[in-house]
């Protein structure tokens, strides 16, 4: 007779899925929906941080920020840094707690670190670069 009668019946067992592929195609359906969603969300946030670049928090910030007193004079503080044989300034950098971090590198290439906060004229820490030597 007719060779693929059951591929012309509309409702015939060859057009029904098995079940493992209703699943995969659930679960595809599912996960481009979360992939829209996804970008959506992440263009908000770069539309919204371009928008508003300054947008901080004061909880975000560290507390030295908070409590800073300035400079009793109102002169610009100076930094007075005891330097260890020639060194010299490599590099200024300032961080996001408002304390600059300054880098001292010697001709032997010892190098320190030292972190200083500016409206308060101090230093806060200092790293020794010479002991991490092996």
């Amino acid at each position: 007779m007719h060779q693929g009668v059951a591929n012309s019946i509309p409702n015939s067992e060859s057009n029904q899925l098995p079940a493992s592929s209703k699943g995969l195609l659930v679960l595809v359906v599912v996960m481009g929906i979360m992939i829209v969603i996804g970008t959506g969300a992440l263009l908000w946030v770069i539309v919204h941080r371009m928008m508003h670049p300054h947008a901080v928090s004061e909880q975000s910030l560290p507390q030295a920020v908070n409590t800073v007193t300035p400079p009793i004079s109102g002169n610009p503080a100076l930094l007075a840094i005891s330097r260890h044989g020639d060194e010299q300034i490599r590099s200024v950098v300032p961080r996001a707690d408002g304390t600059l971090a300054v880098t001292l590198v010697s001709s032997q290439g010892d190098g320190r670190i030292v972190v200083w906060l500016p409206e308060q004229a101090r230093i806060i820490a200092e790293f020794d670069l010479r002991t991490l030597r092996p």
